[in-house]
């Protein structure tokens, strides 16, 4: 099966292929050559797995997000639906204001899942005809602190405006029941973050 590299990141490749006659996106994690060879393939096996499991496990909580279609764990491939879309970070800003509250709605139901995403940010967020899907769950973990949730609320609000920020944090009352704790300790991220530049 012949591939095209789409990107090459720190912690693995995006290829592009046909897979069942479907155009597909491969995520490969590659071997890191400074680790010791056994750590390495169990470090890449085991998250190659938890990402599909968690991309499964986003589906079932209400989250559009890519389909899994096959992974492979020989060489550590996860083979996904190829989406038809445009990243919402480089949509217009009335485009992004008008998909905040949707977005979120979707990090809501992740978290209300136990889902940590570790990377919620408009550049992985997709906009296709089905709606908004939530994209590369590379780093992403089942999780129950709240610290974890407000991570994502901060990576978001950063790469916002404040009325998109708004809009985003009204879509994820709606759905998270924990909401006021989360709140509460992003406050708290802010405000360290606030001291640490002062202390500087």
């Amino acid at each position: 099966m012949s591939a095209k590299v789409l990107s090459k990141g720190a912690e693995a490749y995006l290829l592009e292929a046909t897979f069942l006659s479907r155009p597909v996106v491969i995520k490969e994690r590659r071997p890191k050559l400074y680790r010791i060879i056994q750590i390495d393939s169990a470090l890449r096996r085991e998250r190659t797995l938890s990402e599909a499991r968690l991309l499964s496990a986003a589906k079932q909580a209400g989250v559009l997000c890519p389909l899994v279609q096959f992974v492979d764990c020989q060489r550590m491939r996860i083979f996904e639906e190829k989406l038809d879309g445009k990243l919402l970070s480089s949509a217009s800003p009335a485009v992004r204001s008008k998909n905040a509250k949707v977005a979120g709605v979707l990090l809501g139901r992740l978290h209300s899942a136990g889902i940590y995403h570790g990377d919620y940010t408009t550049a992985n967020l997709m906009l296709c005809k089905k709606g908004l899907y939530v994209i590369d769950f590379g780093l992403s973990e089942r999780s129950l602190r709240f610290e974890d949730y407000a991570t994502d609320l901060l990576l978001y609000k950063k790469a916002v405006t404040e009325k998109e920020f708004a809009a985003f944090l009204s879509g994820y009352k709606k759905v998270n029941p924990n909401v006021q704790a989360v709140v509460r300790q992003l406050c708290d991220i802010e405000s360290r973050g606030r001291y640490v530049s002062r202390s500087q």
